[in-house]
């Protein structure tokens, strides 16, 4: 059980090659950089999650950032390893972008497209249909010769078709449902396999690998995330001596008054 703060990116870098059995994740969708305008401090949902910083890459290197993400993800991954990276169709104006337009550049191998059906949407516009559906692309190891581990038989929702009501809280705007998760441990890992996150958030991933008895690497930039997945795992497995976040500052000891 590993919990990191830092850059994903940079974090990623420290992994050994072919050392995860599964990656799941979902990034910023970066809205601000390609809408121009925000939808963070006004927006009920974000205030109500303490939300302040902003989506606002340029829309070209937000596309590189992920490629670069996706393609180290594909370093760190097993042979037999999957990566299920979450995104969705986003919108501006009349025009709708397409996730495939960012992922297409990744050395991973595009294995199959999952939809997720959440069964709803936050969006009114009466412009185009409700969109509530996200999509899941299913990543593995390049090469012919390169398959992943698949125990279908594990798994809930077996065709591509995931209909999963979204998780609500208040510690996160967009925490992964714990069922989502479990389809992906339970399809391609067993017991003991490794699970990793790169934006976990308040630790989901985490959560749900401990309890189906899988070892897991979280990384995000914020503090106050990681200190709740610490506590959320831990009432289901306290740990002795209790989980620890690697890349906290080390404190400046005060120096006392000399006499």
């Amino acid at each position: 059980m590993t919990i990191i703060l830092g850059d994903c990116l940079e974090e990623l870098k420290k992994l050994g090659d072919n050392s995860i059995d599964t990656v799941i994740t979902s990034p910023p969708y970066n809205l601000l950089g390609l809408r121009g305008k925000a939808i963070t401090g006004d927006c009920h949902t974000w205030r109500q999650c303490n939300i302040t910083y902003k989506d606002d890459l340029p829309e070209a290197d937000y596309r590189d950032w992920q490629i670069a993400i996706l393609d180290e993800l594909h370093r760190v991954i097993k042979p037999t390893g999957s990566i299920f990276y979450n995104h969705k169709v986003r919108r501006t104006g009349a025009r709708a972008h397409h996730p495939w337009e960012i992922v297409r550049g990744t050395k991973a191998k595009f294995y199959q497209q999952i939809v997720w059906d959440r069964g709803s949407s936050p969006n009114v516009s009466k412009a185009f249909l409700f969109p509530s559906t996200e999509l899941i692309f299913w990543f593995t190891k390049e090469g012919k010769k390169m398959r992943p581990k698949i125990f279908r038989s594990k798994a809930e929702f077996k065709k591509e078709i995931w209909p999963i009501t979204p998780k609500r809280t208040q510690l996160h705007p967009a925490s992964f449902p714990d069922k989502l998760v479990e389809n992906c441990i339970n399809l391609t890992t067993v017991p003991g396999d490794l699970v990793l996150d790169p934006f976990a958030g308040i630790g989901t991933v985490g959560i749900v690998a401990t309890r189906l008895q899988r070892d897991f690497i979280l990384i995000d930039v914020r503090e106050d995330y990681l200190q709740t997945a610490v506590q959320l795992i831990q009432t289901i497995t306290p740990q002795v001596p209790p989980l620890q976040i690697q890349g906290l500052p080390v404190p400046v000891p005060q120096l006392g008054t000399l006499d």
